[in-house]
């Protein structure tokens, strides 16, 4: 396993574009809009390992290469150079899932589904949405990067001056206790992000806060994408509320945490000196 060298970014944005499930969490390591790093299997990168430190990583490329499957699996089987958060992990194409099975069966990672939806804007303007208490407005600007809990945009951006982070919130005052955010973009997607104070659960305010979003996309031509675990029940019912359809499921690895914080990719096989 090498790091990839960054002035390769581009090159793998346009292999990652064939993968036919949803990917920005990746393609924002490559764009530079989230902190991560790439692993491949050696210069040609027939196959490429993308980590998004929020802990969303992509396998993809040949699973054919014995020694980088090796040393893959020894990685993740490990510390992980010092995860501190959850892994989460999706493969393509499907020969990855031979590559993984032993990390299941000996318990160091479980294998559930993530699901992917599709947006049906028909639907989506004929679904009933009841008025909320509180007003649902732009995120201000300064509680944008302060707000409490682990789906929150400060985890998923870079650099919190220049991020395109489109965000509605249902405010109680000047606090936001509903929020929808962009976590991630591309010219013609914006992936939805949301987050609601426990204390202001199940009065529709996530809903109110989405729907501001989704709005916001359809104005400016941009298809709004959501993506959750299967047993994210709560998700799925707010995205079948919204017009989301479920598209497919695909396999999806939990590694979780272990070892010390760790402030960049580890070495594994070359230095770390690719990436600067």
């Amino acid at each position: 396993m090498e790091l990839l060298d960054r002035a390769r970014y581009p090159w793998l944005r346009d292999v990652i574009a064939e993968v036919p499930f949803n990917t920005l969490y990746a393609r924002a390591v490559l764009t530079g809009d989230a902190d991560g790093w790439v692993y491949v299997d050696g210069q040609a990168a027939a196959s490429y390992y993308v980590v998004n430190v929020y802990g969303m990583t992509l396998l993809g490329g040949e699973a054919g290469d014995p020694a980088y499957a090796a040393a893959l699996v020894a990685y993740l089987g490990g510390d992980r150079g010092g995860w501190v958060s959850d892994q989460w992990l999706q493969a393509h194409p499907r020969e990855w899932d031979d590559v993984l099975a032993p990390l299941v069966t000996a318990g160091r990672a479980e294998r559930l589904e993530r699901v992917n939806f599709a947006f049906d804007e028909a639907v989506y303007h004929r679904v009933r949405r009841a008025p909320v208490a509180l007003p649902v407005r732009p995120t201000p600007p300064d509680r944008l990067w302060s707000l409490p809990g682990d789906v929150v945009p400060t985890l998923f951006w870079r650099d919190r001056v220049t991020a395109p982070c489109t965000s509605f919130s249902v405010m109680d005052g000047d606090v936001p206790v509903a929020i929808a955010f962009t976590s991630f973009r591309t010219p013609t997607q914006l992936e939805m992000g949301i987050e609601t104070l426990p204390a202001y659960r199940g009065r529709g305010y996530a809903q109110a806060a989405c729907a501001a979003l989704i709005d916001y996309c359809l104005a400016e031509g941009l298809e709004p994408v959501w993506s959750c675990r299967d047993a994210n029940h709560a998700s799925i019912a707010l995205a079948n509320r919204l017009g989301f359809r479920e598209s497919h499921r695909l396999p999806y690895y939990h590694f979780p945490r272990g070892g010390p914080a760790h402030g960049g990719p580890p070495a594994v096989g070359t230095s770390a000196a690719t990436e600067s």
